[in-house]
């Protein structure tokens, strides 16, 4: 189950390096557009874009760390059971509320 929710978190992290390359293929085209666009229209597309980019970018730092959390939780438990005793994870959720602490 771990190693499923591990592998689960790898494809997001793939299909957000996927979502950044459209975001740049669309920042290029946005800017060899640049010129047959209004001003106010191109700003409206680069901030669209911008803020895009930041957000997929929060996104994927958000995945790397919960992925780093929840792979250090199930390997601690596999090396040592006595945790899951002491405390018991059923899914991921608790592991990524404790990282947003």
């Amino acid at each position: 189950m771990g190693e499923a929710i591990i592998s689960h978190i790898t494809d997001i992290k793939t299909m957000i390096k996927d979502i950044k390359t459209t975001l740049d293929q669309e920042d290029a085209y946005i800017a060899k557009r640049a010129h047959s666009l209004d001003t106010t229209c191109y700003e409206k597309l680069r901030s669209i874009v911008d803020a895009s980019k930041e957000q997929v970018g929060l996104f994927q730092l958000q995945m790397e760390k919960d992925k780093t959390n929840y792979t250090s939780d199930f390997s601690d438990k596999i090396d040592d059971p006595t945790i899951c005793i002491q405390d018991p994870y059923e899914n991921i959720l608790p592991s990524m509320i404790k990282g947003k602490q």
